[in-house]
């Protein structure tokens, strides 16, 4: 099995030891490209039907299974009397192989090596050639002909996130290892292509700078100080900023591109404004926001569909607004354990994809807010990445939402429960209602209905606004009599933009249900 080889970073391909294996057709590949990116975890029969097919063409399980004994004849080693490679546990099928076996993980691992050389100032000749050697592993866009599954945008956008940051890792290693010609041309062609990263045109105007054309740097500070402000309406950020001044005052460093490795967490942009306003939860946002002067781990603990995550919103919208820097880690996104570090290290504009050490290390003077999101699922890890960032700080805090207790030293939790104000629950039911109808004012009867809705519901947040977002098809009294036959067929649809642990209550319920161990869903 250690010569199949992987490769998902292009169109999807599978060899053993210099043969192609054949991999059919699209709907085949497709399932194999789930497997991939969830490995080594199990994917569930039910997730791989609705993660490998569209959704008005998702088949019985039958023809999944056709496909799965298609895919071991291809992969596993012959003779195989027991697959070991794609392989069976409980309700669902997995992918065993080692990690290195798939080109993307070989990729992610090179690329915080040579991020890692870079942070701690050492040898930018073997930075450059790990970070070569990483981004010559692309072949194309990630996942190239399935890409389009929305299971798979999440590990796409990663894998694409830190394939820029590497490319702009390698730029600044060119330019610490005198290769100022070949930094110009990567930083030119880089920053066509990504005309909104400021780390690439600070790269692209110290090498120019680097080549004795200072002209042509300043130029290029032109050129980004009137895309970001055509685009975004933004002036440049620090980083920029200190570059410009370095080079009219000619005194950009001569030896390193140091200070552009300098600025870990200047430039946070990653918390993201609601759209929804938040109802019922003035006390809880104050409590919280008093616990956070009081400790440096905070986490919000409660049932899926809760609230956690506007909760958290509101207490970081809150303590930016008094100056703190935010960042928001969407952990939900991610699979892999070792995506987490280079993740949050995206998140605080911290170049490359660090891993704890190097993310430890750049963090030691951050004084920041990072709020990492729905951390059940990899609550054992998230715990570590904490306590190792909080202790390489002093003035770092976090504040975590989770299903689950990140249970280590230091931690304060908050558990958020459902609106227990009738008045707050239909309140809130009322407001997303009106998204649907703007000038809805419930009657009498209706009111009734809503407050029979609100009750039916136990004041759930995700399920109200479920509810309400029905009213397009069914009057507030229909609604209450179709919750009362099968609440779950009635709340199965979602928002698009949803993540994926609230693509409907039945979904959000068993999200929370998978990370229970055995005993524990016996007791459900």
């Amino acid at each position: 099995m250690t010569d199949l080889e992987l490769s998902v970073l292009g169109p999807l391909s599978a060899t053993r030891g210099n043969r192609a294996l054949d991999l059919r057709g699209p709907r085949q590949r497709a399932v194999l490209a789930v497997l991939i990116a969830a490995a080594p975890a199990t994917v569930p029969v039910d997730d791989l039907l609705i993660q490998a097919w569209p959704a008005d063409a998702a088949p019985v399980s039958g023809t999944l299974h056709h496909y799965i004994s298609r895919l071991r004849g291809e992969l596993e080693p012959a003779p195989a009397t027991t697959p070991s490679v794609v392989v069976r546990r409980g309700n669902g099928y997995a992918l065993a192989v080692p990690a290195d076996a798939v080109d993307a993980t070989r990729f992610t691992a090179l690329a915080a090596r040579g991020a890692a050389v870079l942070l701690s100032g050492g040898d930018p000749r073997a930075a450059a050639e790990l970070l070569s050697s990483a981004l010559g592993l692309w072949r194309g866009a990630a996942y190239a002909e399935v890409a389009d599954l929305d299971a798979l945008a999440p590990v796409v956008a990663r894998l694409t996130e830190v394939r820029t940051a590497a490319t702009e890792d390698l730029i600044d290693a060119l330019l610490r290892s005198g290769r100022t010609a070949e930094a110009i041309g990567r930083a030119r062609e880089h920053t066509a292509g990504h005309p909104l990263r400021e780390r690439g045109w600070e790269l692209l105007a110290l090498s120019l700078y680097r080549a004795g054309r200072q002209a042509e740097a300043l130029a290029a500070l032109r050129t980004v100080r009137h895309v970001l402000a055509e685009e975004l309406g933004l002036d440049p950020g620090p980083g920029l900023v200190a570059v410009e001044a370095e080079v009219r005052a000619q005194t950009a460093p001569t030896g390193t591109a140091a200070t552009l490795t300098a600025l870990p967490a200047q430039t946070v942009r990653s918390l993201p404004v609601p759209l929804g306003d938040l109802v019922g939860r003035d006390a809880e946002t104050n409590l919280v926001d008093d616990v956070l002067d009081r400790a440096r781990l905070v986490t919000l603990t409660g049932p899926g569909g809760v609230g956690k995550t506007r909760l958290a919103l509101a207490v970081g919208h809150l303590r930016a607004a008094r100056g703190q820097e935010v960042a928001l880690v969407e952990v939900e996104a991610l699979d892999d354990p070792e995506l987490l570090a280079p993740t949050v290290g995206a998140a605080l504009g911290i170049p490359g994809a660090p891993d704890e050490r190097g993310l430890a290390d750049a963090l030691t003077s951050w004084t920041g807010l990072l709020v990492l999101d729905n951390c059940e699922h990899l609550v054992a890890d998230v715990a570590r990445l904490a306590t190792a960032l909080l202790g390489s700080t002093t003035g770092m805090q976090v504040l975590a939402t989770s299903r689950e207790v990140l249970d280590v030293a230091g931690e304060r939790t908050v558990q958020v429960l459902p609106l227990e104000s009738e008045k707050d629950a239909v309140e809130l039911f009322v407001r997303r209602v009106r998204a649907v109808a703007p000038d809805w004012e419930p009657d009498p009867d209706e009111g009734r209905a809503v407050r029979r809705i609100c009750a039916d519901l136990d004041g759930l947040p995700l399920a109200l606004e479920l509810a309400a977002a029905r009213t397009r098809v069914l009057s507030v009294e229909q609604l209450a009599d179709a919750l009362d036959e099968d609440r779950f067929a009635v709340l199965g649809q979602t928002r698009r933009d949803a993540p994926r642990s609230q693509r409907g209550l039945e979904r959000t319920v068993e999200w929370g249900y998978r990370a229970l161990g055995a005993e524990e869903r016996t007791l459900f």
